[in-house]
């Protein structure tokens, strides 16, 4: 699966959020989405 990410930073934390997400596999972007259901509800 391919995901498009846009971001604004002024700080660069931003960045490294987002090429941290760029670098997980499949399976741990898969984890995150399962956890943040559990969250939100």
């Amino acid at each position: 699966m391919k995901i498009a990410v846009r971001y604004y930073t002024k700080t660069g934390n931003t960045k490294r959020l987002t090429d941290a997400i760029a670098e997980a596999d499949e399976t741990d972007m898969k984890a995150a989405a399962e956890f943040a259901k559990k969250i939100v509800g």
